[in-house]
């Protein structure tokens, strides 16, 4: 058996006042950076009928820190990954990719920012 735990000696008003400070900023940096990774996708993705482009939205989750892009195409992941008889087409993952240095640095530069 393998058990973890930890222990943190946080004062309880500085922990308040980072989650103050850093919780909306982040939301920001979050909600900003998956709708890059949409028009990074909708630029990216192949088009026959434009379907699969028009399909591809951004949720967010209720706390706003979270999210995902899709789409609402059942043949996106043909697209994506190929098949047997269809080269892969990828647009989705280098859509993440193109945007995924970006948020590091936003992500990087607000937490070095706090206190």
């Amino acid at each position: 058996m393998i058990s973890v735990s930890f222990r943190s000696e946080l004062d309880d008003r500085k922990l308040q006042k980072l989650i103050d400070t850093v919780h909306p900023e982040l939301k920001k940096i979050v909600r900003r950076n998956l709708f890059r990774v949409e028009a990074e996708a909708k630029k990216r993705s192949p088009v026959d009928t434009g379907r699969n482009r028009a399909a591809i939205h951004t949720e967010l989750d209720t706390m706003g820190i979270g999210g995902q892009v899709n789409t609402g195409t059942d043949y996106a992941h043909f697209l994506e990954l190929g098949t047997r008889n269809m080269p892969a087409r990828p647009y989705m993952v280098p859509a993440l990719l193109s945007v995924k240095p970006r948020f590091h640095d936003e992500i990087e530069e607000l937490f070095t920012s706090v206190d």
